[in-house]
């Protein structure tokens, strides 16, 4: 049947078939609110590149104005489409929410040269959040810190360190060998003392965390990082993974002291630095591959919204 005009992407309207027009309003109204949701998890998710990781029931969500046609949608129903909107309202403020407390926990682990863990379920964020404020006032505050971290990657046998390299193999852009090579760091972690481990595996996660980095960009070259960094719209994750990516971990060393020597891969890799097996600098290796993971230029951003 050809008589269906398409009205953008909200859905199919029947030339043939009149509605009333408080019915088509309201109708557009509740649409045009997922519509809003879908631009909200965009808007705030697409900085760490997460649209399609996030959450599967946030992409149905989406989805759902491209099944929904006005046509189809019964006059005794039309009232009920107001609530589904007050449904959606609520579900877009507490995605705000989040992404708030997201950056708010960015800034906060930022000053201790971390990055946000991406693999956190959502739930988790907003008692994080309550943790970091709470020491806020502690003079051991970096040690709480580093304690936390500790405890967040190492609990069940370090899964969420598991999980990010699990995640590389969605990557394609990513050779496969790598993923091998961090699934023995992985199990080096596993089975093995916490400074036998950081000694060992942290110079192989910084070779790959170097490969990785080409793999994504095409070259390990900190100007093409920057510039994709800066068409990324969440500043308070991204330039602090730039600044833990080039500015510590790839610092350039010849001209002065390096910022925090034992996470600098020409100290540790040619052996100007024997102090650097600190477990938590193993964890801030691992944060960095997760970065990288999530990276995305522009288009693969609006592709994934779109899809």
């Amino acid at each position: 049947m050809k008589s269906y005009v398409e009205n953008s992407k909200l859905g199919l309207i029947s030339n043939n078939i009149n509605l009333p027009t408080m019915a088509i309003s309201q109708a557009f109204e509740a649409i045009n609110t997922m519509k809003a949701v879908s631009q909200t998890i965009f808007n705030y998710t697409a900085p760490f590149s997460t649209v399609g990781k996030l959450s599967s029931p946030l992409n149905q969500i989406c989805k759902l104005d491209h099944y929904i046609r006005i046509t189809q949608i019964p006059n005794l129903y039309i009232p009920q489409i107001s609530r589904i909107a007050e449904t959606i309202n609520g579900f877009q403020d507490n995605i705000k929410r989040l992404c708030k407390n997201m950056d708010e926990i960015c800034s906060i682990l930022a000053e201790y040269n971390y990055l946000l863990p991406l693999t956190l379920p959502l739930n988790i964020y907003s008692d994080l959040l309550e943790y970091l404020n709470n020491t806020q006032e502690s003079k051991n505050r970096e040690k709480e810190i580093d304690k936390l971290l500790l405890k967040l990657f190492s609990h069940k046998k370090w899964e969420m360190a598991s999980e990010i390299v699990s995640k590389l193999k969605d990557n394609n852009k990513i050779n496969p060998k790598r993923i091998v090579i961090l699934e023995d760091c992985i199990k080096v972690l596993k089975y093995t003392s916490r400074r036998t481990a950081a000694n060992t595996i942290l110079p192989v996660l910084i070779t790959q965390i170097e490969g990785i980095w080409v793999d994504i960009l095409g070259a390990k070259d900190k100007n093409k990082l920057k510039n994709i960094i800066e068409d990324m719209k969440n500043n308070k994750y991204v330039n602090p993974a730039r600044e833990l990516l080039a500015d510590i971990l790839f610092q350039h060393t010849k001209t002065k002291l390096p910022v925090k020597p034992d996470f600098c891969r020409n100290k540790i890799l040619h052996g100007e630095e024997v102090e650097y097996g600190s477990i938590n600098n193993v964890i801030r290796a691992f944060l960095i591959i997760e970065f990288l993971d999530f990276i995305k230029i522009d288009d693969e951003l609006k592709e994934n919204v779109s899809n």
